[in-house]
């Protein structure tokens, strides 16, 4: 029960974290199609740093390293 309650924790942060920068996206300075590019390519980058740690571990795991990296 605790590892699930983390685990939707975790989720919530990261779903919450991840759709509020697209959505302020418009507010931040600069070029928005540049933001736009770099914010895919992090996500990206993340989605592929995250494939060998999830490969070799649970999900729970991968959540919790992938969530004190970023």
């Amino acid at each position: 029960m605790i590892n699930l309650i983390v685990v939707i924790m975790c989720f919530v942060f990261v779903s919450f974290n991840y759709y509020m920068v697209n959505f302020f996206m418009k507010y931040v300075g600069g070029n928005i199609f540049i933001n736009t590019l770099l914010s895919s390519i992090s996500e990206s980058i993340g989605n592929f740093a995250v494939s060998p740690i999830h490969k070799y571990s649970n999900t729970k795991v991968s959540f919790m390293v992938m969530f004190g990296c970023s």
